[in-house]
């Protein structure tokens, strides 16, 4: 009868949980993040693949422009997780998920996080710049370097959204194999969107 008891009881503690490796309950919803991520909207890049950044201060207006003389709106609030898109000077063009918007902030206004971005809607694509290729055919790499494994071959004319740039590479969103890559920039040609 103890034993029924005791049993009943783990399972209404552990309602929702499962048993992990080890041997612990953990939450069913506690799930480890996968390394290729999942488009959300085929018009959206996976928040994870960009860099998380809180908000560090009191007060942290966002503008319309990387300038102080711009429209602002805000504040948003200390603590708070924004995206990083791009950057230019002491500004970073950021996506804010809470209200689904981009803008411009002071860079020491926000500290890099080092946890993955938790934003589930992602970024539109939109707000990216990109590259379209220009040679018959490139090789997108998993990693910034000649040597390093082809992970797609593009045609000329494709089109994809930037998500960082290093010496001389552009790293980029293949939807064809549901990750990141990186191209050479010399076949490739930049895109910029209006920020």
């Amino acid at each position: 009868m103890i034993w029924v008891l005791t049993s009943a009881l783990v399972t209404i503690y552990a309602g929702g949980c499962i048993i992990n490796e080890g041997g612990l309950l953990k939450k069913e919803d506690d799930k480890q993040p996968s390394e290729k991520p999942a488009p959300v909207n085929p018009n959206h890049i996976p928040s994870n693949l960009f860099q998380a950044l809180l908000v560090s201060v009191d007060t942290c207006y966002v503008f319309f422009k990387p300038e102080r003389r711009s429209a602002y709106f805000g504040p948003l609030r200390k603590g708070e997780e924004i995206t990083k898109i791009s950057d230019r000077g002491d500004w970073v063009y950021v996506w804010i998920p809470r209200i689904r918007t981009p803008g411009w902030i002071q860079k020491w206004k926000a500290r890099k996080s080092d946890e993955i971005n938790s934003d589930p809607g992602g970024v539109p694509k939109t707000l990216l710049n990109s590259v379209t290729v220009i040679t018959s055919r490139a090789n997108i790499r998993k990693w910034p370097s000649t040597k390093s494994e082809i992970i797609h071959w593009a045609h000329k004319s494709e089109e994809f959204s930037i998500l960082n740039q290093k010496s001389g590479w552009y790293q980029i969103w293949v939807p064809a194999v549901n990750d990141k890559g990186w191209v050479y920039e010399k076949i490739v040609t930049l895109n910029r969107k209006k920020q």
